[in-house]
């Protein structure tokens, strides 16, 4: 895999030019990297993570972006209001599937609603340091990647027990012929609650559908939850969270994003203003042995001679 981090390192943005187009961050967060398959369709996955991300002013969103070869977006995110200590700490996540053999870059990049953006922390450790990492991840033999994405849509739902979200945020994976494990990132980047102090959970479960088409009811598995806490109007949240599921079996799997709220209705916004595009990702990452057919045993040493 290919790293790069800047650790202690204080920047302020203003809006990028262009007004609110977007713009590299102000010390640029750049990765290099190669691929060396001579295959049309190597993967990666990237991630990128910014521990202090703070707003000049009270109700503005900065927006993140993934940039591959500078033109393919593969994620977007959002800090919603991170004025003064309610600062964000955006971690997120995007895969990339068609890259061709030779050199590549990842970039992260931003834009603003206006005012100024600070990467602070080199000078007031003591409230939070500077630390933003962007890695990219080359998948290689015995592993495989499976993702969707969804954007740009405006869906609400109000479920207080759990439920797939209204337009369901699933996967379906595949274990070879051998027992395997499942890595499974999902990000949601605006989660808004029209109730102020009322949280949104989520969980990640994986199900044997196999089993299922069999016969054999298969019970969902839980691996990851987590909560949004109050995410109402401009306070909202932007989710990323994980999970993995070990030793399973050879077969079909489904993972699978539900939600559940304590009352009221939970909005997935984005096309609605200018406070944060709804961009969402589920992805898993499977690693597995033996994908080919085992070698057969060696033959015995020939007999000796009578």
């Amino acid at each position: 895999g290919y790293h790069a981090s800047g650790l202690d390192e204080s920047v302020v943005g203003e809006t990028p030019p262009g007004g609110t187009c977007w713009g590299s961050l102000p010390t640029p967060m750049i990765v290099n990297f190669d691929l060396h398959d001579e295959v049309d369709e190597n993967s990666v996955v990237i991630f990128a993570g910014l521990s202090r991300v703070q707003h000049a002013e009270w109700g503005q969103n900065t927006a993140f972006r993934l940039l591959v070869d500078g033109q393919t977006v593969i994620a977007e995110h959002n800090t919603a209001d991170a004025y003064n200590w309610k600062y964000a700490s955006p971690f997120f996540h995007g895969v990339e599937t068609n890259l061709g053999k030779g050199p590549h870059t990842a970039e992260v990049q931003y834009k603003t609603t206006g005012g100024q953006v600070g990467f602070w922390g080199a000078f007031a450790n003591s409230s939070g340091g500077q630390s933003r990492q962007l890695t990219v991840h080359e998948t290689g033999m015995g592993q495989e990647l499976y993702v969707d994405q969804w954007s740009d849509e405006i869906i609400e739902g109000s479920d207080t027990s759990w439920a797939p979200l209204p337009t369901p945020m699933k996967v379906n994976f595949t274990i070879g012929n051998q027992h395997g494990a499942a890595h499974i990132v999902a990000d949601l980047s605006r989660v808004q609650h029209d109730t102020y102090g009322v949280n949104t959970a989520f969980r990640i479960t994986v199900t044997d559908i196999t089993e299922n088409i069999t016969g054999n009811m298969s019970l969902a598995t839980v691996i990851a939850e987590t909560n949004t806490g109050s995410a109402a109007n401009s306070d909202y949240a932007s989710v990323s969270f994980q999970g993995a599921s070990m030793m399973l079996s050879p077969g079909d799997y489904t993972a699978e994003l539900e939600y559940k709220t304590q009352s009221g209705t939970v909005g997935f916004y984005g096309n609605s203003d200018d406070f944060g595009g709804q961009a969402r990702r589920l992805t898993v990452h499977v690693l597995r042995a033996n994908l080919c057919s085992p070698s057969p045993p060696p033959l015995p040493p020939p007999s000796p001679p009578p």
